[in-house]
């Protein structure tokens, strides 16, 4: 039996002078939203990732507070239509 689900997916990247060094994607359940899969700080330049090691962090925090901010987003809506 074939399931199928609707998900909302965020990408982002950090670049250093133009260069992509780490990139980032959130999967969000649109029908449960609670399902949300973060991949955060995949190294595409690991030399430069490690080279700017406190800018990627920020960017990463950055990052997965903007998923966690739509999930409840996404959540607050769920529990507007339930009412």
């Amino acid at each position: 039996m074939l399931t199928v689900t609707k998900s909302i997916t965020l990408t982002g990247t950090t670049k250093i002078d133009g260069t992509v060094v780490e990139r980032h994607t959130a999967t969000i359940n649109s029908d449960n939203p609670e399902q949300m899969n973060l991949n955060i700080g995949i190294k595409v330049n690991k030399t430069l990732s490690e080279a700017n090691l406190e800018t990627c962090r920020a960017e990463r925090n950055e990052f997965e507070d903007a998923a966690i901010a739509l999930k409840n987003e996404l959540l607050a809506a769920k529990e507007d239509e339930a009412e």
